[in-house]
């Protein structure tokens, strides 16, 4: 068994102008993946890349991260600045992840 962190990524409606569209969730964390804020490095850029498409390419609500991706997802939030009252739920979803065990099949 292997430690994995799971993340609800499916989108969430917000308010804006009236108006309820959905945020989504997935795009808005492969794109703070990308934050200037946070002078990616060559290695460091195919690392998150890796991640965003993880992120990018799940069909499910929940996606099952390594424990050092959500480090850098983390880091991605923490560098961020610009949040807006419609990022709360993206945040706290963050905040309320949780540890699972999976089973790893051998390749």
């Amino acid at each position: 068994m292997e430690k994995r962190i799971k993340l609800e990524i499916k989108p969430y409606e917000i308010n804006v102008d009236g108006k309820k569209i959905p945020f989504l969730v997935k795009d808005s964390l492969a794109t703070l993946l990308f934050n200037p804020a946070l002078k990616l490095n060559a290695t460091q850029v195919r690392k998150n890349d890796k991640i965003a498409r993880k992120l990018e390419d799940c069909q499910d609500d929940f996606v099952l991260l390594l424990p050092d991706e959500m480090v850098v997802i983390r880091e991605a939030i923490a560098a961020f600045d610009g949040f807006d009252r419609n990022a709360i739920e993206l945040l706290d979803r963050i905040d309320r992840v949780e540890e699972v065990d999976v089973e790893v099949k051998e390749k």
